[in-house]
């Protein structure tokens, strides 16, 4: 708390008036950044519909993620049952996100559906997403039925790999975006083989 009130040119008792400790800084930031997210999800969807309203909604969710790192990151747990504001905020999120999903039969759960959004994320090029990077399920996709299936080790292993990539590197938010602690993502890259640029 006192690296906090520093950064805010606060006095540490005067934090402490505001916030009840750092998990209510982590809690409070959640909550911001879930209205950003979703109040960005609506804008970019607006009289949009199908593929067209998903690429919004996915350039969207990356521009956010890419200019918010910190607040993204706070995103990622999730809400203790008890914490009603919190899991309403994650609620609106989804419903605005379903609602931009309606023209695709998704056959997924919501796990799966953000496992969706985070690799459109970190495997767009540039600003576009495009069907390379926008894949919900595999029977969706002609060209990709007949591509054998991986294996989940693979899937895994890939999956590590491009969030290592989109976190340029630092093993640390690596592991917040994977929701791993980093000596369980060390063991992961070692298992994998995933060579990581000492720093």
């Amino acid at each position: 708390m006192s690296e906090l009130s520093h950064a805010l040119n606060v006095r540490t008792p005067s934090l402490y008036s505001h916030v009840a400790g750092i998990g209510d800084v982590k809690r409070l930031l959640a909550l911001r950044g879930l209205a950003e997210l979703e109040e960005g999800a609506a804008r970019a969807t607006v009289g949009r519909s199908g593929p067209e309203a998903v690429r919004a909604l996915l350039g969207d969710y990356r521009q956010f993620a890419g200019k918010n790192p910190g607040l993204y990151a706070a995103t990622v747990p999730t809400p203790p049952r008890s914490d009603r504001e919190w899991s309403g905020a994650v609620d609106r999120l989804m419903k605005t996100f379903l609602a931009a999903l309606q023209g695709y039969a998704w056959p997924g759960n919501i796990r799966e559906l953000r496992n969706v959004l985070e690799r459109a994320l970190l495997f767009a090029k540039g600003d576009v997403l495009d069907r390379t990077t926008l894949r919900f399920d595999r029977s969706l996709d002609p060209e990709e039925k007949d591509a054998p299936a991986l294996t989940l080790d693979e899937a895994e292993r890939r999956h590590i790999a491009g969030v290592l990539r989109g976190s340029g590197g630092h093993v640390e938010k690596a592991a917040q975006v994977l929701s791993l602690s980093r000596s369980s993502l060390y063991a992961k890259l070692k298992k994998y083989g995933i060579k990581v640029a000492e720093s």
